[in-house]
């Protein structure tokens, strides 16, 4: 065979698979509504992107909202440990909504498990998280909404869309603004902004027996808390291994606290910052050296572009006055951030979805990855439209985002082999 014959074949080859590639996407996204498309030259489906492909919208009156001008808030998302099915819990002004989101190009609504009280004002906030395969749900005031809980093992089976009753109540608490739990020492830690049960403090809840949550004491420390993440810190900082440690967004400042005692937490620093509007959610790096936070209203109030806060935890006792400022390329509003291994994930609010690589972190140095803009008109700074909370927690690499205004986006960063590939259906 000669050298020409067969670069012709290989090339032939090459070609196939792609055009086999381009056949399957294109199945794909016809089973989806072709709402799927891939970021090409900046956009995807006339949406800005960077290295993140659309993989379907789902507006919030296909997943149970009733109200045209309901807002959606924040989300979370649970793996079934027997089916590896993936899903989005969706908070609506309604209630929580549950989404199949196995094959994330058509995302499959099972039902909506309506707020606790229907008789109440429905909030626009509401916030969830998962242990032991059992949703904890809170919503802000104006609510009785208390924490709803749900076993999450009711959708195994469901095909068509079910209006679910909620499987245990706890009015041990009022309303809240936003709820974090703590898988490894199960403690539910929920931060309130009104008056009534720890005032504006955190209210730490015991969840060790699931169904029957047990209040375990109050933290007030630093003012009005927005949110809050806790670890059992295995940091540089040897005199804390082990010990429960938190980084909460409250008020103008953050605050670090010792919780390992519900009854005695201690605070181990309380570190206000430049240009402090209301400091809204902290998130620590997985080696715990570092917790980022950021700030919902500085944009706003300063006209500054958006801005990360780095925190450097390696001496708990001594954490700098000053934290390392990242400051992005746009004036949208930071609502909430998480991390996942090198990266970290911001609901941009307009700005949408924005992932940062932390791989150079220890020099002051955070990078813009990738994104996806869900709100295209404009990169300002409010509240109103656009991402307001994103989960990048599923092994398939699916990153959900909930949009204030429109309901339910899916996507995918094609960031370097963070997350294993995912098996469509």
């Amino acid at each position: 065979m000669s050298q020409r014959t067969h670069r012709v074949l290989w090339l032939t080859a090459v070609l196939l698979l792609a055009l086999t590639a381009l056949i399957r996407q294109q199945q794909l996204m016809a089973q989806s509504g072709a709402s799927a498309a891939t970021c090409q030259n900046g956009t995807a489906a006339g949406y800005p992107c960077d290295r993140t492909d659309l993989l379907s919208f789902t507006s919030k009156m296909e997943v149970g909202a009733t109200i045209t001008n309901s807002l959606v808030a924040n989300l979370w998302g649970w793996t079934d440990p027997e089916t590896n099915k993936e899903y989005v819990l969706l908070g609506l002004q309604e209630g929580t909504a549950f989404i199949d989101v196995s094959n994330p190009y058509t995302p499959t609504y099972l039902g909506l498990l309506p707020t606790h009280l229907l008789t109440a004002t429905l909030s626009p906030f509401r916030d969830m998280k998962v242990y032991q395969n059992y949703a904890y749900i809170i919503a802000d005031a104006p609510s009785q909404n208390g924490m709803q809980i749900f076993d999450l093992t009711t959708l195994r089976g469901i095909t068509t869309p079910t209006t679910f009753s909620e499987t245990a109540h706890y009015n041990g608490i009022v309303d809240g603004h936003n709820i974090f739990i703590h898988e490894d020492t199960g403690y539910a830690y929920v931060v309130r902004r009104g008056a009534g049960t720890c005032n504006t403090g955190t209210v730490m809840i015991d969840l060790q027996d699931p169904l029957n949550p047990v209040d375990a004491g109050c933290y007030g420390a630093g003012g009005i808390a927005s949110d809050l993440q806790c670890v059992l810190y295995h940091g540089p900082d040897p005199d804390y291994q082990g010990r429960e440690i938190c980084a909460i967004a409250s008020d103008d400042n953050v605050v670090v606290g010792d919780v390992t005692s519900k009854t005695n937490p201690v605070t181990l620093a309380i570190r206000p910052y430049h240009n402090a509007a209301r400091s809204h959610s902290a998130w620590f790096t997985e080696d715990h050296r570092y917790f980022l936070s950021v700030d919902m209203d500085d944009e706003h109030h300063y006209g500054s572009n958006t801005r990360v806060f780095i925190w450097d935890t390696s001496d708990l006792d001594n954490i700098p006055a000053d934290p390392v400022i990242y400051t992005g390329p746009t004036t949208g509003s930071d609502h909430n951030i998480w991390i996942r291994g090198d990266y970290a994930y911001i609901g941009n609010l307009r700005a949408g979805l924005r992932i940062l690589d932390l791989r150079h972190i220890a020099e002051g140095t955070l990078t813009q990855a990738a994104y996806f803009d869900n709100f295209a008109p404009n990169n300002e700074a409010g509240h109103e439209q656009g991402a307001w909370a994103v989960y990048p927690y599923f092994e398939s690499g699916v990153i959900a985002i909930s949009d204030r205004t429109e309901g339910l986006f899916l996507v995918r960063p094609l960031l370097q082999q963070t997350f294993l590939p995912m098996v469509s259906k």
